[in-house]
């Protein structure tokens, strides 16, 4: 049988701008049960498309029928900065207010997709018949699960994947193959990690709605950046009108706190009263343009 050294394929994702990579067996989840209690508890809020995939989360194959093997790769914020951050409008005398960093960076879909179909053009001469897909948080698969799995990482009490080197400040992506995982040699041996978290309840202090729960999941109705980002609607709490205001694209509060994360760079302060043509100059091409500019004036207040 062909085989092809996973050192080498790791080694090929780094060299294309990718912070680390994890490989795993193609299984039935672990965590789906989980999962769908969650949904049933009603804490996915207005979220249907999570309840209307849910059994689609049992099995990686729903993504890519007769997967054997899926890689998930993480790219860090930092990474992004670097090279994809865009001036801000420098008025001081405007209202401004804090942006998560990643609300002003070159789409993060679009950054791990292209380097994702990289690493499956350095695997596929191995392997003409095998088949590849990648998947950036659109495919329904039970993301940070697989990423655990893979050896990237633990479930944080912020319930975020914890990296050991990045913490939490890092985006995952997947490459799914039919390529049997037993072709893929030099695998690191999966060994158990101390939890990161022992001792710890930082994030759980931080969070100024309660939204994280005891068993490491999160309470999407209680959360700011589920309000700001996810709801489309007007009828908001009014516990979380004020805060919207102060995160009107997403809290990083659980992560700031976090002190198994790097430093983080300050958020990036936007312009509260900022114009239609101003939010769309700055946030094209962003992950806050999916946001539009009505709910970003709906979250300022303005």
């Amino acid at each position: 049988m062909t085989t092809i050294s996973f050192t080498s394929i790791r080694e090929e994702a780094l060299r294309l701008g990718l912070d680390d990579l994890g490989i795993v067996p193609a299984s039935e989840s672990v965590t789906w049960n989980i999962f769908s209690d969650w949904i049933d508890s009603g804490q996915a809020g207005e979220m249907e498309w999570l309840s209307k995939l849910r059994d689609a989360r049992r099995h990686p194959d729903s993504v890519l029928p007769g997967v054997k093997t899926l890689f998930a790769a993480a790219l860090s914020l930092r990474r992004i900065q670097k090279t994809e951050e865009r001036p801000l409008p420098s008025d001081d005398s405007r209202p401004h207010t804090g942006v998560n960093s990643y609300a002003v960076c070159t789409d993060y879909h679009t950054i791990l997709r292209g380097r994702l179909r990289g690493v499956a053009q350095f695997i596929a001469p191995s392997f003409p018949g095998g088949k590849f897909r990648v998947a950036v948080d659109t495919a329904p698969l039970l993301e940070k699960e697989w990423a655990a799995r893979s050896g990237l990482g633990r479930i944080a009490r912020n319930s975020m994947l914890l990296h050991p080197r990045l913490g939490t400040d890092f985006f995952l992506g997947f490459l799914l193959t039919t390529v049997p995982y037993d072709a893929f040699t030099g695998i690191p041996a999966a060994h158990e990690t101390p939890d990161p978290c022992a001792g710890c309840d930082r994030c759980l202090r931080a969070c100024p709605t309660g939204a994280l729960n005891p068993d490491r999941t999160l309470n999407a109705t209680q959360c700011i950046n589920y309000w700001g980002i996810e709801y489309k609607g007007e009828e908001i709490p009014e516990k979380i009108v004020p805060l919207l205001k102060r995160f009107p694209f997403g809290c990083d509060l659980c992560r700031r706190v976090c002190p198994r994360n790097p430093e983080l760079p300050p958020r990036p302060e936007v312009p509260l009263d900022l114009t239609e043509e101003e939010f769309k100059t700055l946030f094209k091409g962003t992950p806050a343009q999916r946001l539009g500019y009505e709910r970003f004036r709906r979250n300022s207040g303005e």
